[in-house]
């Protein structure tokens, strides 16, 4: 309770003006320190609606472009986006650039730990349950991630992630895709 009420006083005393920047710090150690924060306030529902924020979701989406080899960074935004698509914000989390970096993410996914791969697919597989989600995965699709995806559901060494890609490759067949045919 204590902690909840801690992250709610952080977000209602305007942490995030201050935050943001350091997401764009040369640093790669304030960089990780800054998305374990937001990760950390995302977990609370009642801060969902100020993370769902234009400025946040560009500033992570641009995080997740920017350093998709960095398995602390891709874990964590995964993690702060998949809190996210809970909300009843959900369409602005989709139309965000968080889901190409997710997906930039994927497709560099021999550069992330087991654990970052499981927050990605994890985070990809909650977006492809949403309408606008499917619909912002597909628009971003292509054969690359497609054979990733399939790579990744072949895989049984790494159980979570190959359920997740599976259960992603599902949706988009359900959303519509002829090209997966």
């Amino acid at each position: 309770m204590l902690i909840e009420s801690v992250q709610t006083s952080l977000i209602s005393m305007g942490i995030l003006p201050h935050l943001l920047p350091l997401l764009d710090s040369n640093n790669a150690e304030i960089q990780q320190n800054s998305i374990v924060l937001l990760r950390m306030l995302s977990q609370h529902p009642a801060n969902q609606d100020a993370l769902v924020c234009h400025e946040v979701l560009q500033s992570v989406g641009k995080l997740l472009i920017t350093r998709k080899t960095d398995p602390v960074i891709i874990g964590h935004a995964a993690c702060f986006v998949k809190n996210l698509s809970y909300s009843k914000s959900i369409k602005r989390v989709v139309e965000s650039p968080c889901v190409e970096g997710l997906l930039q993410a994927l497709r560099g996914a021999e550069y992330l730990d087991e654990g970052a791969l499981h927050c990605v697919t994890s985070c990809l597989g909650e977006l492809v349950k949403h309408e606008e989600g499917s619909a912002s995965i597909l628009e971003l699709m292509d054969e690359l991630l497609l054979s990733c995806l399939m790579r990744l559901a072949d895989q049984v060494e790494q159980t979570e992630p190959s359920f997740q890609a599976a259960v992603i490759i599902k949706h988009l067949i359900q959303h519509g895709t002829e090209w997966i045919n």
